[in-house]
């Protein structure tokens, strides 16, 4: 066993992530397309430049989307 511990998938908690996480749930609304994947989108989209911008679960779901668009 290696003396170097990495946490494997530790989430790092560097501000008000719980409290995001409580208001979600309390609006009833956990899975995509809700506030906060608005508000992601917003801001990626304003930083990139793009006047669209589709977020995805993994690229293997990105890759799905861009080949069904058609």
């Amino acid at each position: 066993m290696s003396a170097y511990k990495i946490p494997f998938n530790k989430p790092g908690l560097t501000g008000k992530e719980l409290h995001y996480i409580a208001q979600s749930i309390q609006d009833g609304h956990i899975s995509g397309d809700g506030l906060f994947t608005k508000k992601c989108n917003e801001a990626l989209r304003k930083i990139l430049g793009t006047k669209r911008l589709l977020l995805t679960t993994s690229c293997t779901h990105a890759l799905r989307n861009v080949c069904t668009a058609s």
